[in-house]
């Protein structure tokens, strides 16, 4: 399977974002850039966990809890 997209939207610090991959596809930034946001959004989509394996993740975004978290990957399989 390669992963070709992943959409965020309402979750964590996330209002909304794209994310497209190519062959490789590196995420480097500075601290509280949102690397860990979007390795929290891969695994909740095929886990509901969040980075340290922790069920039940607080994912909804500070300010905004009646919004609906949502991820979608778009995969080649």
């Amino acid at each position: 399977m390669k992963v070709k997209k992943l959409e965020i939207t309402n979750f964590k610090g996330v209002g909304h974002a794209e994310y497209d991959f190519s062959d490789v596809t590196t995420f480097c930034g500075v601290n509280a850039s949102g690397k860990t946001t979007v390795a929290d959004a891969w695994i909740w989509l095929w886990c509901d966990k969040d980075y340290n394996v922790s069920s039940n993740p607080a994912i909804r975004t500070i300010g905004n809890e009646d919004a609906i978290p949502t991820v979608t990957a778009t995969c080649d399989v």
